[in-house]
């Protein structure tokens, strides 16, 4: 989901890994029988990392949501070298292999990947790209939100 308002019934989970990237704001209203209600807002960020873009990956493949296990595997390799080219400080290598994911995945958009699981990943590869491809801590953190996905 891109954005908007998506409607949920008590007892519902949110599934952290059809959010893409940014801020986004959970408002919780109840209404006791008398009809009086209540409402509070969080907010919090979704932030990509390699480490829950391949779990995500992990989880689109063996929901059919890529083609076959070689092209997961050649995406996944594509992370894991930014990821470790992070990790060594060569910043330049990092962006490059995030650029090579990212290239791939419109290659493969409504082909080898269902186009709406290609989109938000391509989203997550420009926001780590443009957070500065891992020279910080984008490509190396924990996966956030329950898996990052």
């Amino acid at each position: 989901m891109a954005g908007g308002v998506t409607p949920v019934a008590n007892g519902d989970a949110l599934d952290m890994s059809l959010l893409w990237p940014g801020t986004r704001t959970v408002t919780i209203s109840a209404t006791d029988n008398l009809g009086q209600g209540v409402a509070t807002a969080c907010t919090f960020e979704i932030v990509p990392t390699t480490s829950s873009i391949l779990a995500n990956l992990a989880r689109a493949a063996s929901e059919g949501l890529i083609r076959n296990a070689g092209l997961t595997n050649s995406l996944e390799s594509k992370l894991r070298a930014a990821a470790a080219a992070a990790e060594r400080g060569q910043c330049h290598t990092a962006q490059n292999q995030l650029n090579a994911f990212l290239n791939h995945m419109e290659a493969q958009r409504g082909q080898g990947v269902d186009a709406a699981v290609a989109d938000r990943f391509m989203a997550y590869a420009r926001h780590l790209i443009a957070s500065g491809a891992g020279c910080g801590t984008a490509l190396q953190s924990a996966p956030a939100g329950g898996g990052g996905r």
